[in-house]
């Protein structure tokens, strides 16, 4: 009975110590790996957030094109007057330059909408900039309308842009 212990080869220390490094090399592979995608998700995020943000800036001038024309008013009424402002679902209008105003800066309600001024901040600025390019006529018969979305992160300033064309297709 003692020589069958004897004749069992066991593992060294040198043996553990190996095993040992190659799964915490695997381990690390895998944290690093997770660490990544999470970093990958939140970027992912914010652009997504920001160009359905750009997106809505569009259709906020839109809706007042719509709007005037229900009203039986100048389609450009309420829009041209600005070159460039910043505008949210309440028709919160405020003329400003630059985005990073603190007028551009996004927060968001009680109900997750994004507005201008509140409690919440956000990392997010949208700036609409209202082009007129049919030079030619007066009223135009179309101008372009940019939405500039703005946000900061750890990896730093990101930008999104959307742009349309509006016609006074009636």
């Amino acid at each position: 009975m003692i020589n069958s212990y004897k004749n069992n080869k066991g593992f060294t220390l040198l043996e553990i110590a190996v095993s040992i490094f190659i799964v915490s090399l695997g381990v690390l592979g895998i944290l690093g790996l997770i660490n990544y995608s999470m970093q990958a998700e939140i970027v992912s995020r914010n652009e997504l957030v920001a160009s359905q943000l750009a997106q809505e800036g569009l259709e906020l001038v839109r809706n007042i094109r719509d709007n005037n024309w229900l009203n039986s008013v100048d389609w450009t009424d309420g829009i041209i007057d600005y070159n460039t402002y910043t505008i949210d679902y309440n028709k919160n209008i405020v003329t400003v330059s630059n985005i990073e105003e603190d007028d551009a800066k996004l927060f968001l309600d009680s109900d997750g909408f994004y507005f201008h001024g509140g409690a919440t901040s956000t990392n997010f600025s949208r700036l609409i900039t209202i082009k007129d390019e049919d030079t030619a006529n007066t009223p135009p018969e179309y101008f372009t309308v940019e939405s500039n979305v703005l946000w900061r992160d750890q990896k730093g300033t990101h930008e999104y842009k959307a742009e349309t064309k509006l016609y006074n297709w009636r």
